[in-house]
């Protein structure tokens, strides 16, 4: 030895200490089971949160010639749908993100109720969202098959 003492690792103890994990760049990293669904469900719900923006201020100006009484109902509901969104997708890490972002699409859906062109938007972006969480698990599976394999 040099002299040097040991890097300390991210736990307190030494790099080269017995039992601690390796660090580095080249270090394995424990894998993360749910990556790729939780990045492909937060694309979609990345991009549905503008276009229901846009559905939002399209209902407030269409059914607002219709119903003033409510059309500031229709923004706001559209707002906080959009804003869900934004919440859902921050919140993937956990359960409660991926319940509230089939929340979220099943209130886009319902939102054809009232403003019938939402339709085209719930069903788009509701099939995209099956797609993001069946395809995200199976990608997600297959990384932990080649890991698994791969020794790690």
């Amino acid at each position: 030895m040099s002299g040097e003492a040991a890097p300390a690792s991210r736990d307190g103890g030494t790099a080269a200490s017995p039992g601690s994990a390796p660090t580095g760049p080249g270090a394995a990293r424990p894998v993360d089971r749910t990556r790729m669904t939780r990045r492909l469900a937060g694309i979609v719900l990345g991009f549905q949160a503008p276009v229901l923006v846009f559905g939002a201020l399209m209902a407030w100006g269409l059914l607002g010639a219709q119903d003033a009484e409510h059309a500031g109902l229709y923004l706001w509901v559209g707002l906080g749908l959009a804003a869900a969104c934004v919440v859902a997708a921050a919140l993937l890490r956990r359960r409660a993100g991926m319940a509230l972002g089939w929340l979220v699409q099943f209130a886009t859906l319902a939102t054809a109720l009232f403003v019938r062109p939402m339709i085209v938007v719930g069903l788009i972006f509701g099939a995209l969202w099956v797609v993001a969480v069946v395809q995200g698990r199976k990608m997600d599976d297959l990384t932990a098959a080649y890991v698994r394999r791969q020794g790690g």
